[in-house]
């Protein structure tokens, strides 16, 4: 896979990421750091990757499957942490969304949703979820109530979104 860094639709420069990344899911940029969620189908195995955004040198790997859940979708961040789901390969089947520290990328905290949820953005002091071709739209809280459900009002299908000054944006 090679990054590649664009500002004002102009190519600024590409760095390849080392070893396989499998069928990449959502990227997260944290100033020095790169993390990349992605599935290997073949082995059933969800992963977690974090490169050095300027060389890209894998860092570490940790894998996150979970039973019959290991497609894992786009992820966002904050401050401290990681916000990433886990589901099952399949639609309307389940998921856990998962809070990873950026530090030792182990688990803080997790919740469980009856959907598969296949992309995750922090917005402020709630998650907003997307399902398998983001036909739902979920809100929580971050210790993982619902706090809302609504159809996605466009037909594009997200498979990454970001929250930023207030506003989604999806990819």
């Amino acid at each position: 896979m090679m990054l590649a860094l664009l500002v004002a639709a102009t190519l600024i420069r590409t760095v390849p990421l080392e070893g396989t990344t499998y069928h990449v899911q959502g990227i997260a940029v944290d100033g020095a750091r790169l993390w990349v969620t992605s599935v290997d189908t073949s082995a059933r195995k969800a992963w977690l990757f974090e490169y050095d955004i300027d060389t890209g040198k894998r860092r570490r790997a940790v894998e996150m499957t979970d039973g019959a859940r290991f497609h894992p979708g786009g992820l966002d961040e904050d401050i401290d942490s990681l916000w990433l789901p886990v589901a099952e390969y399949r639609a309307a089947s389940s998921a856990i969304i998962e809070q990873r520290s950026k530090e030792t990328l182990e688990v803080i905290s997790r919740f469980e949703v009856g959907d598969h949820v296949g992309a995750v953005a922090v917005c402020g002091d709630q998650l907003i979820g997307a399902n398998w071709d983001a036909r739902t739209l979920y809100t929580w809280s971050r210790d993982g109530k619902l706090l809302a459900k609504r159809a996605n009002p466009h037909e594009t299908r997200y498979q990454d979104l970001k929250c930023d000054a207030g506003a989604l944006a999806g990819s």
